[in-house]
Parts: C-alpha cells; structure tokens; sequence
C-alpha cells in the first residue's frame, strides 16, 4: 500500500501539488468564504432599515403625544364650558321661577282687581237702584 501511494506521488512533481492545493484553497475560499462580504452587506442594510424604523416610530411616538396633549386640553376646555353652561342654566332655571312668581303675584293683583270692580259695580248699582234711572255699567276701565 505504501508503495502504490508513493507511485502515485512520484508521479507528479511537487510545483503540480502544491499549484492543486492553491487552487483548491482558493476555490473553498470562494464557496465558503465570499458570503460573508454579502453578508456583512446584508447586516448593514437591515441595522439602517432598524435604524429608519426607529425613527419613524420616534417620530409617531411624538405625533401620538403631541395628540394626547391636545386631547387632553380640548378636554379640559370642554369641561370648564359644561361648567359654565350648567351655571347658565341653574341662572335661567332661577329667572323663571322668579317670573313664574310675578306672574301668580300679577294673577292675584288681577283678581283683587277684578274682584274690586264687581264690588264697585254692585254698590254703583245699589246706590242708582234706590234712585229710579239705572245706567249700564258696560265698560271697565282698563279692560279690552
């Protein structure tokens, strides 16, 4: 077996073997070994996609605050209206208990009112009744 190898070696000069095993470095260099310039291409390019994306969602991150704080002023200036209105209201409803007041009070004044008309009337009557000529009383004053 040592012998056949040994033929098999003396066969070809030694500059053959080591020009095959240049060869054969350079192409398992080229198999294995160029991916990793791609690769490393590849690693750049998808830290700057992170790195854009990043940014993107930095900046909706602030968009989505600054939306937030508006938010949260609309809020407050809506709850201070509410606020105000329901004063106008409680102000309002008071107005016209006040006016319904003066109106029962400007009723009663009318039905005293009336009620000293008739009683004029009817002594009006009484005192022409015991002289002999009657006038209509027809017109009131003040009445439509």
């Amino acid at each position: 077996m040592y012998e056949t190898i040994k033929n098999y070696i003396s066969r070809y000069s030694w500059i053959y073997y080591i020009c095959a095993a240049v060869l054969i470095l350079l192409f398992g260099r080229f198999i294995f070994g160029g991916g990793n310039d791609s690769d490393y291409q590849r690693s750049v390019d998808d830290l700057e996609r992170a790195q854009e994306q990043q940014r993107n969602s930095l900046e909706l991150n602030q968009s989505v605050s600054n939306s937030v704080g508006r938010s949260a002023s609309l809020n407050r200036e809506a709850s201070e209206r509410i606020t105000r209105i329901e004063v106008y209201q409680q102000q309002a409803s008071e107005r016209i208990d006040e006016s319904t007041k003066r109106l029962d009070d400007a009723e009663a004044i009318l039905k005293r009112n009336e009620q000293l008309i008739r009683d004029v009337e009817q002594g009006h009557q009484a005192q022409q009744g015991d002289r002999t000529t009657v006038t209509p009383t027809t017109q009131h004053v003040g009445v439509d």
